[in-house]
């Protein structure tokens, strides 16, 4: 792959993809969600029989601050697998120590994001770790995790309700939820995933 240094002033770059998702070159993060550049991302999905776990994310995110949102996610590095990518975000974001043997691939989902310095276009490599959360260490851009019941997330897809109960992990509470609290993605985009939760 052609290497591209677009701008020194972020250390952190990224692989442009073209529109198979296929990677072109490097370009720092902060140009390419300026630019819209289409980049890879991985989503880490926690679930169990009964509830899918949620992060509630910092103030200070660029995307969906204090929003709940994927337990775990984030950027692929330019020489990491998605995999790869997977065990490093949780250690970062979760300090769970995961191995490859527990991540389930369910697919690629591409999905296009109005930010508050642009447009994200991100192919996300989405997996599951079906097994409870019971303990984590989080990182400064986590404020909390919890669960939610996964028959609560179904119905307020289908419009039969219009709230739900979280499970803080944390502290430990309940809090009552909307529906955009947790749906900040498309609809399509948890309709895919609960189909792969539940099959």
């Amino acid at each position: 792959m052609k290497q591209k240094l677009i701008n020194n002033e972020d250390n952190e770059y990224l692989c442009v993809c073209d529109e198979a998702g296929n990677p072109l070159y490097t370009a720092a993060r902060k140009v390419i969600h300026t630019k819209g550049l289409r980049h890879r991302v991985i989503h880490l999905w926690f679930v169990d029989e009964m509830y899918l776990y949620f992060q509630q994310r910092s103030a200070d995110k660029e995307a969906f601050p204090l929003g709940y949102d994927i337990t775990c996610a984030g950027h692929i590095d330019p020489k990491e697998s998605a995999q790869d990518a997977c065990i490093r975000e949780c250690e970062e974001e979760l300090g769970i120590t995961l191995t490859k043997q527990q991540l389930q691939p369910i697919g690629t989902y591409y999905e296009e994001m109005m930010i508050s310095k642009g447009i994200d276009r991100e192919f996300a490599d989405v997996f599951l770790c079906r097994f409870p959360l019971t303990s984590c260490k989080l990182n400064n851009e986590v404020l909390t995790v919890g669960k939610i019941k996964l028959d609560d997330i179904v119905k307020m897809l289908q419009h039969m309700q219009t709230g739900c109960d979280f499970y803080d992990l944390l502290k430990p509470q309940v809090c009552r939820l909307n529906a955009s609290d947790i749906f900040l993605h498309e609809p399509a985009y948890y309709q895919w995933l609960l189909k792969a939760i539940l099959a």
